[in-house]
């Protein structure tokens, strides 16, 4: 179960990070390009 969890945990992540991608792409004119790139390059670096 342990290792069900931990397998889904990855998966669960990236759909994490998807739908927060697309909430970025959909706020993106609300927004200046700079705090964008801030954005993005934070949800890099917590990806990697």
């Amino acid at each position: 179960m342990v290792l069900q969890v931990k397998s889904n945990g990855s998966s669960w992540l990236l759909c994490l990070g998807c739908y927060l991608f697309a909430g970025l792409i959909y706020l993106w004119p609300q927004y200046t390009w700079q705090l964008e790139y801030r954005l993005f390059y934070l949800l890099v670096l917590l990806l990697l």
